[in-house]
C-alpha cells in the first residue's frame, strides 16, 4: 500500500508554483542579477526546499481564497446541490460543473 499521500503531480506542481514565486520576488526586488551563477549543491538544496514550502503555503492560500470562499460561499456547496432539486440559471450555466 502507497505510505506517501502526494503523487508526483503534487510534488512537482508546489515545486514549480514555489519557483515561480521566488522568481517573482527576486525580479521585483532587483536580485534577478543573481540567479545568472548556477547555485552551489547546499544552496540549491536549500532553494529547493524553499520553494517546495513557498508552493505549499501558496496552495493553501489558494484553497482559502477559490474553495472555501469562491465555491462554497459565492456558489454553495456541491454537496447541497446534489441533493436538492436540479438548479436553474445564470449561476448553473456559467458552472455547470458545481450544479451537476
Amino acid at each position: 500500500m502507497n505510505r506517501i499521500p502526494f503523487s508526483v503531480y503534487d510534488f512537482f506542481g508546489y515545486l514549480s508554483t514555489g519557483f515561480l514565486i521566488l522568481v517573482a520576488v527576486a525580479y521585483s526586488t532587483g536580485r534577478i542579477g543573481q540567479l545568472h551563477e548556477p547555485p552551489g549543491v547546499v544552496m540549491g538544496f536549500f532553494w529547493l526546499i524553499a520553494a517546495y514550502v513557498v508552493g505549499h503555503i501558496i496552495a493553501h492560500i489558494a484553497s482559502g481564497l477559490l474553495e472555501q470562499k469562491f465555491l462554497r460561499g459565492f456558489l454553495g456547496s456541491p454537496e447541497d446541490h446534489l441533493l436538492l432539486p436540479k438548479k436553474s440559471g445564470w449561476k448553473a450555466r456559467l458552472f455547470p460543473g458545481n450544479f451537476t
